[in-house]
């Protein structure tokens, strides 16, 4: 049989006000209400019959079988009142006094028992924590005598001593499983007690809250603060302050120059936008007038005149039409009907055979432009206005 080190970290759950306050010899509650009037008791359960987990000596995390007979130990181990502090897990870097364990009791449900220590937390910051269960798991440091066991393993015979009681965060997991009863007390005075039917002053308030460390927004929700005059005043304050610390013309000036630079990257790109619109409008126009000099009724047609004709089209009428082909032959047939209507003469100087190659309805269009004998020649600029300069 050793004796070794012995670290185990145990849940919280609830236990009545009465019964830890019961429990707490008369004696040692009465010098401990005499120097505070507000204490506040914790009810731990530290063990239970069965098996653990936890750190034992070197050997790290061990299972650990506990009998009931050694579950009533380790509770009256408790009546050795060995120390409560915050270990650094809960966020300290060293483990740090917060109170004393008062009273060790243990309790026999069926065949199992189960290890409770109440005890006296005299710091006001580790008692906050506690209530806001900030601090819901601890772990029992002391010594305890194992033996290797062929059906238990590894088994707990023997509790010669515990030291502390150390509280940690949420993130700690319990060495015994189904471990959990927490109860937290926080007493008044027993005049309190005997004045809660009296008119309670605002003085009684503010004392209270002094001496709990309670904070307004536990009290009252942040809407609720906010909408006091002097909180409001101050929430203006920092406003106006921020924004006197604010260069407004350094702000105006980004802001104008943001404007302008939107301004001009827009103009920029409505010039982009135009330029590739006649771009293209160009190209289609140069596209469908080369397609019109290929009409039929043009062949043989001076080069000048056909150009005029050519240039004289209704692009607009072409693009877009559902039959190209035919929309250029009606509008090439409509430019020279109206340039024949402006006396232009069109000479026609086509064969035979490329007329017949143009067929019936053509040649009988070109016969009819055929020029008169002795007729003025306005395809000439300086006899006809109506002829632009041709490249």
């Amino acid at each position: 049989m050793n004796a070794k080190s012995f670290s185990e970290r145990v849940s919280v759950c609830e236990m009545s006000a009465r019964e830890i306050v019961g429990f707490i010899p008369q004696a040692v509650l009465e010098a401990i209400r005499a120097r505070d009037p507000h204490p506040c008791f914790v009810a731990w359960e530290v063990g239970r019959t069965g098996f653990s987990t936890g750190r034992l000596g070197e050997a790290g995390s061990v299972k650990k079988f506990w009998s009931g007979n050694v579950v009533q130990e380790l509770a009256e181990a408790g009546n050795a009142r060995p120390a409560i502090q915050i270990d650094h897990s809960a966020g300290s870097s060293r483990p740090r006094r917060v109170g004393e364990i008062l009273r060790g009791i243990a309790r026999r449900i069926g065949e199992t028992v189960r290890a409770l220590w109440i005890g006296y937390i005299e710091d006001r910051e580790a008692a906050r924590a506690i209530r806001r269960n900030e601090l819901p798991s601890c772990s029992i440091e002391g010594m305890v005598d194992v033996r290797e066991s062929e059906e238990m393993g590894v088994e707990v015979v023997g509790v010669p001593s515990m030291r502390a009681l150390a509280l940690a965060g949420p993130e700690a997991t319990p060495g015994f499983e189904e471990a959990g009863v927490l109860a937290v007390v926080q007493e008044t005075s027993q005049d309190e007690e005997r004045n809660m039917t009296e008119t309670i002053s605002l003085g009684d308030v503010r004392r209270f809250i002094e001496e709990n460390g309670v904070r307004a927004d536990e009290l009252y929700s942040k809407e609720a603060l906010a909408s006091l005059p002097v909180i409001a005043d101050l929430i203006r304050n920092e406003v106006e302050t921020a924004l006197e610390s604010l260069d407004l013309a350094k702000v105006a000036e980004g802001e104008g120059k943001l404007a302008e630079d939107v301004r001009k990257l827009r103009e920029e790109r409505d010039v982009a936008v135009r330029e590739l619109a006649e771009r293209k409008m160009a190209e289609t126009a140069r596209r469908i007038r080369a397609k019109a000099l290929q009409h039929p009724l043009l062949f043989g047609v001076p080069k000048s005149v056909a150009a005029l004709i050519a240039s004289t089209l209704n692009i607009g009428a072409i693009v877009g039409a559902e039959d190209e082909d035919a929309a250029i032959d009606r509008e090439v047939r409509a430019a020279v009907e109206r340039a024949r209507e402006a006396g232009v003469e069109i000479p026609f100087g086509a064969k035979p055979a490329q007329a017949a190659q143009a067929g019936p309805a053509a040649v009988e269009d070109m016969e009819s432009m055929t020029p008169k004998s002795g007729a003025k020649d306005y395809t000439k600029p300086e006899n006809n206005a109506l002829i632009p300069s041709v490249s």
